[in-house]
């Protein structure tokens, strides 16, 4: 079974699942949050959870977890069009980095010592 089958047989039974939250209180400055679960029914595995709220996307689960943020409010719907590229851009914070880049000790020392401060 190559990758692309093995994604497509871990996933296979995955329901989604999204949940509105309104506001508390309506003189509350904050905003609305929207929920998606993706998980396959009565199983945690590989479940993967997106909390929209504001202008942020917190994405956590199985699979790790990242943050996200725009210039204004989003909704899972507005954030469902976006094009890979300018999602990735918005990444603030994951377990790789920032935009999805790798922090790797050995690579920041070889860049020390070949701009002289290593």
């Amino acid at each position: 079974m190559n990758r692309e089958e093995m994604i497509k047989d871990s996933f296979k039974d995955h329901v989604a699942k999204i949940t509105q939250f309104a506001k508390l209180d309506v003189n509350d400055a904050g905003c609305d949050i929207e929920v998606l679960t993706w998980k396959k029914p009565e199983s945690y595995n590989y479940m993967v959870r997106y909390l929209v709220s504001g202008n942020t996307l917190c994405v956590y689960g199985d699979l790790g977890e990242a943050i996200y943020q725009w210039s204004e409010n989003v909704t899972l719907e507005w954030i469902s069009n976006l094009y890979l590229s300018y999602f990735k851009g918005k990444c603030q914070a994951s377990e790789v980095g920032r935009d999805f880049r790798e922090w790797s000790q050995r690579k920041a020392l070889k860049e020390l010592e070949r701009n002289g401060e290593g």
